[in-house]
């Protein structure tokens, strides 16, 4: 039985005034001396119009750290502020015209898609020229330290972000002795931060227990026409391996050890009624096609734009075993397509994910609880109805618009407690 879709919700928020006048800035706009005085026509002292953003990630990589950061380089722009990115070289060189230096980078051997950066004088001198503002350190490890070390030397404002639990990833490749050093070494970058940004409160309860500080809640939305029960389609539904009267589930996300996919090996084995569709890449794929043999479960690889968006409506439930999400961009999407969703109870689905509401949460690695959630809502379709519903609603309250507002604030804040002549 293929389960019945909510309707379409209109969006429950008024409209969103920016805090800053959107305007058109070139950089040949008037000098004025750098990071020395506040002294500039038309523009609020603090609010940082050069942004310097150190990344160890992006495009054409598909993830949710490279999510965020195109949303708020979009914000950014949209609000007259010029952003400069630094990342790891071979990455994209511009994005909606914002420059992309390349930093000299190696590739990590435990995980063949991370590229491990850190820039040398030539971007030292590029940054100079650029003459930033603020620096914003997006989920740091080397390159973040070398946007760290950068800024002390200039004396300039540092922002962080945190984006991904490394420390607890690296159970998952047997390297939990790693654990502690890893947590003394995000501490010490961070904690060198005027504020740490946080995705979840989940998220700040466990830094905090780890003895982060200045840490401030800064969290994701979600783009709801793009991701919306609107995009349902039955040519993407057959593609991902639905037939009529099948249940479809659904799971989305980086193929990686620390997301538990292998989990869903034992769920589908119960339920012999029901498909799988695997939509992402990384480098446990083939040891996932290995583990599913011959199950009835499809792999896509990864899928962008419009048929992500057709993926999540035209399946029928949201499976999401990951233990270790600092926020979940790819529930907040399940959610606002219109699906409930079953996860483990853990990271920053607790913030996103209303039980009994919006979805089922399941303790952490226990597949057996899994399998219960996921056939209450096949046996139940009324309460796959209420859920998908309440999951759209949840969603639609979830902007970036609101977010990037939220972001700039942060950085005003930050701008704001720093002495005119700080450097």
């Amino acid at each position: 039985m293929v389960l019945s879709r909510p309707p379409e919700l209109v969006r429950p928020e008024p409209p969103i005034t920016p805090p800053l006048a959107p305007r058109t800035t070139t950089l040949g706009l008037p000098e004025r001396p750098w990071w020395a005085d506040d002294e500039r026509t038309g523009w609020e002292p603090s609010v940082p119009r050069r942004v310097a953003l150190f990344t160890e990630t992006f495009l054409p990589r598909v993830d949710g750290i490279v999510n965020t950061l195109c949303w708020t380089l979009k914000g950014l722009v949209a609000a007259g502020c010029e952003p400069l990115v630094v990342a790891p070289v071979g990455n994209t060189e511009e994005f909606l015209g914002v420059r992309v230096v390349g930093a000299s980078s190696a590739q990590f051997p435990l995980y063949s898609e991370v590229r491990l950066a850190a820039i040398g004088p030539g971007i030292w001198r590029q940054l100079d020229e650029f003459r930033p503002d603020l620096i914003h350190l997006v989920g740091p490890v080397t390159n973040g330290l070398s946007g760290l070390l950068y800024a002390q030397a200039r004396g300039l404002p540092v922002v962080s972000s945190f984006h991904t639990d490394l420390p607890r990833y690296s159970h998952h490749y047997s390297l939990g002795w790693l654990e502690s050093g890893l947590w003394r070494a995000l501490r010490a970058i961070h904690n060198r931060c005027a504020v740490t940004l946080c995705p979840s409160h989940t998220l700040i309860r466990q830094l905090r227990g780890h003895g982060f500080e200045r840490l401030r809640y800064w969290s994701r939305g979600v783009d709801a026409e793009q991701f919306s029960p609107a995009r349902r389609s039955a040519t993407m539904r057959a593609r991902l391996g639905g037939v009529d009267g099948t249940p479809l589930l659904l799971f989305v996300g980086r193929l990686a050890r620390e997301k538990r996919v292998d989990q869903l090996v034992a769920l589908l084995r119960g339920m012999p009624n029901a498909r799988l569709a695997i939509v992402g890449d990384g480098p446990a794929r083939a040891e996932l096609e290995a583990q599913f043999g011959d199950l009835p479960v499809t792999f896509t690889g990864y899928l962008r734009g419009a048929e992500l968006a057709a993926a999540y409506a035209s399946s029928d439930l949201f499976v999401f075993p990951s233990d270790s999400e600092a926020f979940g961009n790819v529930v907040l999407e399940a959610m606002a397509s219109g699906l409930p969703v079953v996860a483990a109870a853990a990271g920053g689905v607790l913030d996103l994910v209303a039980p009994e509401e919006t979805g089922l949460l399941v303790a952490p690695g226990d597949a057996a609880e899994l399998e219960v959630a996921v056939r209450r809502y096949l046996n139940d379709p009324e309460l796959h109805r209420r859920h998908a519903a309440a999951a759209r609603a949840a969603a639609l309250a979830r902007t970036w618009e609101r977010q990037q507002q939220l972001l700039l604030r942060h950085y005003s804040s930050v701008m704001a407690a720093r002495s005119p002549r700080a450097a």
